[in-house]
């Protein structure tokens, strides 16, 4: 065996995003001083970089070169574990020599929420009150998400087509939501009700997301429109 490799660990973990080195020692156990070539298989290019893919080793000596792993900060860097191998060539002979790893790339989670439209309306002769909530996983684990509603006077109900969702890493879904108030009085003023549709990971309940809409509540009649009625 005219040269040997040795990695400095046999594990590493990184976080999407940030760059993390890892040790290569090359054994040159030959008289003669030789070339090698390195490269990384079995992981996406764009994750790893090789600053130095050739490189000479005196005869009888050890050499250490880096190599560097830096998946994207996307949602197409799964978490997950990832084998590879780290493969050397002989310049000068051809051998060739190859050393197993794997890339640990840590979790990290994001989710967003949007509702269309910001505003709907309720009244006895009319209804524009069903709503359409989008939630984007734009982390990189799977997560099953819960949806409610709520209203700080608490007058609302919230009906959900689906009151849960499963989103893998970059997907969205949207989900139709119906929002009805209570019932109103025949002659009052015009009510808005400010209310939240938010979604909760039941994987991890510290991941949330939400978004914030409206719906105006009209009476038959204003009080204004009935005075002026009576005095007509």
């Amino acid at each position: 065996m005219s040269f040997s490799i040795r990695l400095a660990e046999d594990m590493i973990s990184v976080e999407a995003g940030v760059t993390v080195p890892l040790g290569v020692e090359i054994a040159n156990r030959d008289e003669d001083q030789d070339r090698y070539e390195m490269e990384i298989e079995g992981l996406d290019p764009e994750w790893t970089a090789v600053p130095v893919p050739t490189f000479t080793v005196s005869a009888r000596e050890n050499h250490t070169e880096k190599v560097f792993f830096k998946p994207g900060r996307v949602s197409e860097s799964v978490a997950g574990n990832y084998p590879f191998v780290i493969r050397v060539r002989s310049l000068e002979n051809g051998e060739v020599r190859t050393a197993q790893c794997v890339l640990n790339i840590k979790p990290y989670h994001h989710l967003s929420m949007e509702v269309n439209p910001k505003k709907g309306m309720v009244s006895p002769f009319k209804q524009l009150n069903d709503f359409s909530v989008t939630v984007v996983n734009l982390g990189n684990t799977e997560h099953t998400i819960q949806l409610y509603g709520n209203d700080p006077d608490d007058e609302c109900a919230f009906e959900f087509e689906h009151e849960q969702i499963n989103l893998a890493p970059g997907q969205q879904r949207a989900v139709n939501v119906r929002v009805t108030p209570g019932k109103g009085s025949l002659v009052s003023s015009t009510r808005l009700h400010g209310f939240s549709l938010s979604g909760r990971s039941i994987e991890n309940p510290a991941i949330v997301c939400s978004t914030q809409a409206q719906i105006e509540q009209r009476p038959i009649l204003a009080p204004s429109t009935l005075v002026a009625f009576l005095i007509f």
